[in-house]
């Protein structure tokens, strides 16, 4: 999966460029056996060593504008270097008022601080509803593999609680733990509208697509030589057709899907694909209700 670290590099090079930057060399690999907390802000300038390669960052491509406040769970992450103004690196879901759910891989070890904003609709311009909060704490799913994109989940612990009034900012639902889901899930982001361009748009973007087997992302997946990055514990979707689904900068916002009761819920975290809604490969995203247990774990326990 080392197409992954190149793809990676091209989303991050407007940024780096804009800063006197270029693409990070690889950092050596670590291992944790146990849950392992990092800080979101980094003490002196010094860089966490994180891994040497990372998943694609999707965002949408073929979607619509959301209407404003249609999803109040979605989040924007936001990072900066050291002396350098933020930017919308990630996506993220708010699944209570001191926590956020995004991606693994969106914790990149060269950002010096993260922080969301919740409420927002345009990443150009204050409405009044926005909310803004520091990122105090990292939880990364202590059995994340950059190689493979296995467990790419993780969660962030807010500098202060959000305000969930309801209407701007609310939770999203999570699954029961070990629940399947079908049928067709909405992501949303503000990422880039192809993998050529990476042009932004300004709003939140969203786009319907169908979910498909494991066993049909899987097969799929072997025929480009990537065996061990679709599992149990992922969740895939799109058309066949291509055309439609996250990429560059979508990683970490949810897959919702409706339950048998019609309430909304976060089915997946976006993780990986092989290109932008490119035809016959799906995005695979984390499947959500199989890390039930270790969501409850860390929101008890920080």
């Amino acid at each position: 999966m080392k197409f992954f670290a190149v793809l990676f590099c091209m989303f991050l090079a407007g940024i780096q460029r804009s800063h006197g930057r270029t693409c990070p060399a690889p950092l050596p690999a670590f291992h944790t056996p146990n849950s392992e907390v990092f800080p979101g802000t980094l003490q002196n300038g010094n860089e966490y060593s994180s891994g040497s390669h990372l998943p694609i960052w999707p965002k949408i491509v073929g979607g619509t504008e959301a209407e404003k406040h249609e999803f109040p769970w979605v989040v924007a992450l936001m990072g900066r270097y050291e002396n350098t103004e933020f930017k919308q690196l990630c996506g993220a879901s708010v699944i209570d008022e001191w926590w956020v759910m995004t991606a693994a891989h969106c914790k990149v070890p060269s950002i010096y601080e993260f922080k969301i904003i919740a409420g927002e609709h345009s990443l150009e311009k204050e409405e009044g509803d926005e909310q803004h909060r520091r990122v105090t704490t990292i939880v990364m799913h202590p059995e994340w593999d950059l190689e493979t994109a296995k467990n790419d989940i993780a969660l962030m612990k807010l500098s202060e609680p959000l305000e969930l009034e309801g209407k701007t900012v609310s939770p999203i639902n999570l699954p029961s733990p070990l629940a399947d889901s079908s049928g067709d899930c909405i992501v949303a982001g503000w990422g880039t509208l192809d993998d050529v361009s990476l042009l932004s748009p300004d709003v939140l973007m969203k786009v319907t697509v169908p979910l498909i087997t494991d066993e049909e992302c899987a097969k799929i997946y072997s025929t480009v030589n990537i065996n061990d990055g679709v599992s149990h514990d992922t969740i895939c979707a799109g058309y066949h057709e291509g055309g439609k689904g996250p990429c560059h900068g979508d990683s970490g916002g949810s897959l919702v899907c409706q339950g048998p009761n019609e309430k909304s819920y976060a089915a997946g975290v976006v993780s990986w694909s092989y290109g932008c809604a490119h035809p016959g490969f799906p995005a695979v995203y984390t499947e959500v209700s199989h890390y039930i247990d270790w969501i409850t774990q860390v929101r008890t326990q920080q």
